[in-house]
């Protein structure tokens, strides 16, 4: 009777697991010249031009600020407080960023930015099984780490292959894993 339940309380992890981190769009629908954003306990998800401010189009699409500390994704004061925005009398929803992954070195071109309601990496684990799914496999070259997280990335899903990290940042993967990745983990 113990094995049963155990495999069924395993089962239903691996499930609850998968949608946290489940991808918004298909990798059909993605656009390879985009910057995109999903907060991964919530699902929620956006994507824009990538010479455009993704924070800036989080904020007016959600209410949601995104930062981090080095200002790579600041929303513009401007915005915030513009007296005229439909959101000014209600306080912006934060998201914490946990990590950004990028299609060029030193953090360049097209960008994929995770993010959390809560905790970033303190004490959890967050990641993406298959990065096919997001339009992203095989296309990083250089990443970011937040909140007290460190990244790695994997040549193979699941994890698997060979491995690159964990680091906070890098602005080269190297030569045996640059645009090689398709798995990515971020933990403490």
């Amino acid at each position: 009777m113990k094995r049963p339940l155990a495999a069924l309380a395993a089962s239903l992890l691996m499930i609850g697991a998968a949608a946290i981190t489940a991808p918004a769009a298909t990798a059909d629908t993605i656009d390879r010249t985009q910057s995109c954003w999903q907060e991964l306990d919530t699902g929620k998800s956006l994507c824009v031009d990538a010479d455009a401010n993704l924070a800036d189009a989080v904020y007016e699409a959600y209410g949601i600020v995104l930062s981090t500390p080095d200002g790579a994704l600041e929303v513009s004061d401007e915005l915030v407080n513009d007296s005229s925005s439909a959101r000014s009398d209600v306080a912006p929803l934060a998201s914490t960023v946990i990590g950004i992954f990028y299609e060029h070195n030193n953090y360049a071109g097209a960008s994929y930015a995770a993010s959390v309601t809560q905790n970033g990496c303190y004490g959890y684990a967050h990641g993406y099984t298959s990065l096919a799914g997001i339009g992203w496999d095989n296309r990083i070259t250089s990443f970011r780490s937040y909140s007290n997280c460190k990244t790695a990335i994997f040549e193979n899903t699941n994890y698997g292959g060979a491995s690159y990290g964990y680091y906070v940042n890098s602005s080269n993967v190297g030569a045996a894993m640059n645009d090689r990745a398709s798995s990515i983990r971020w933990a403490a």
